[in-house]
């Protein structure tokens, strides 16, 4: 990613659905397997519960737009 580039904004969807895992699915992939910084539109909670629910050990940091691509690497941005 460029730093011009803006990162994605992810909207989970309905909260009872796939969304969420899919979401958190594609934030482990990461970088590597061709994942363009983004950051979610959600409920940091639900989330959390999401991640838990479905093992996945994961950071979540809830910040501005503006700062989603640096955080990216390192834990998941919410917004």
């Amino acid at each position: 990613m460029r730093e011009t580039d803006a990162p994605l904004a992810v909207s989970v969807g309905d909260p009872s659905g796939v969304g969420p895992e899919i979401a958190i699915a594609a934030w482990l992939a990461g970088e590597s397997a061709g994942v363009p910084p983004f950051y979610l539109l959600a409920d940091p909670a639900l989330i959390s519960a999401r991640a838990r629910h479905i093992g996945a050990s994961i950071a979540i940091v809830e910040t501005l737009p503006a700062q989603a691509a640096r955080i990216f690497s390192r834990a998941l941005p919410i917004i």
